[in-house]
């Protein structure tokens, strides 16, 4: 539990999940004795990573394989794999963002093939590393709705809870309840600003701006945000829950929007937030792909606004600029209202 109070660097905090598997890799590096050779140390600690993005890359071949085609389960899986972005998000930058990524996909695998319980552990699982993968939460509550009885919710719940408690335990023994209350609902918290050299809704404001200012009526720019996150999420789920059927191709492709809603409406949204998109886009590479070339350049758009090099410095420098910010603000606005439609197509042209 030192973790939460002495982190080196001043690094932030991440939930109890992924503290559980560092001890496995410090574990079994201790017995290896790896921590004495430096270049098989940071091979080690990112491990997990590339074992993620190859599990990621499986599932995406898998849905498509098995729900849309061949063509695009190679395609797909390729477009996830050797995109630049997961490169030097996962390999040059060393994020763990793929953690998040796996545990949407491998989820709505699992729900698909009607194995619940296990879809929800995955998820729930993923949840406790990085709370980004809490934008999925409607989802699986709407599909738990439709296709769950009252008596399994209140079963799955009660696993559920069970699990979080249990990787909760030691925070709790140590701390206590309201300690642990008042420090993990702080992790909203953590980036209260507009954006973080992230091309949202709220970039032309500025960089690192709080978002405690006000607008309209007194309302702060992190409520306007989150009241716009909520809208646009109902937007997204209603026609799941109208249909009250499960389809996967637009199971996946509500899952790729909600993301993608994530890191463009509210604020205190990051520069390599909208990497999370690409899992779930993947398989309809081959049937959109102006659309996947559009949110490649904006993925690629978002990483390099914060970026320092002297070998980039004239690209980052173009890319901070006013009018520069505001045009891709818009392009991501106008790649979101077409997704959007195309994901409305998927409902339209079905009986």
């Amino acid at each position: 539990t030192q973790l939460y109070e002495l982190l080196p660097e001043g690094y932030l905090p991440y939930l109890p999940g992924y503290y559980y598997l560092l001890m496995g890799i410090g574990y079994l590096g201790n017995i290896f004795n790896i921590w004495n050779h430096v270049w098989l140390t940071y091979l080690w600690v990112k491990t997990p990573v590339f074992i993620t993005d190859i599990l990621i890359t499986i599932c995406i071949f898998k849905f498509s394989k098995l729900y849309m085609s061949g063509k695009n389960a190679l395609s797909g899986a390729a477009f996830y794999y050797l995109h630049p972005a997961v490169i030097y998000t996962t390999s040059v930058w060393g994020q763990i963002d793929s953690l998040v990524t796996l545990a949407g996909l491998a989820g709505i695998l699992y729900w698909l093939e009607n194995k619940y319980l296990v879809s929800l552990l995955i998820f729930v699982s993923g949840s406790l590393v990085k709370i980004q993968t809490w934008s999925l939460v409607p989802l699986f509550i709407i599909l738990s709705s439709i296709q769950l009885t009252l008596k399994r919710v209140i079963k799955y719940v009660a696993i559920l809870f069970s699990l979080i408690l249990i990787l909760f335990l030691p925070m709790l023994t140590d701390k206590g309840l309201i300690w642990n209350i008042r420090y993990f609902s702080q992790f909203p918290h953590q980036y209260p600003y507009t954006s973080i050299y992230a091309y949202n809704l709220w970039a032309p404001l500025g960089f690192i701006i709080s978002d405690k200012q006000k607008l309209f009526y007194g309302i702060e720019y992190r409520h306007i945000g989150l009241l716009l996150l909520l809208l646009v999420t109902s937007l997204i789920l209603l026609p799941v829950y109208k249909r009250k059927t499960i389809n996967p191709e637009p199971l996946m492709f509500a899952a790729f929007l909600l993301f993608f809603a994530f890191a463009f409406f509210p604020t205190r949204i990051h520069s390599r937030y909208l990497i999370y998109t690409l899992g779930f886009f993947a398989p309809f590479v081959v049937k959109f792909p102006k659309l996947g070339l559009g949110l490649s350049i904006l993925i690629i758009a978002n990483l390099l606004l914060p970026y320092k090099s002297n070998s980039f410095s004239f690209l980052v420098t173009l890319l901070n600029q006013p009018a520069v910010i505001l045009l891709f603000v818009l392009f991501g606005l106008i790649l979101f209202v077409v997704s959007y439609k195309r994901y409305i197509s998927f409902f339209s042209s079905r009986t």
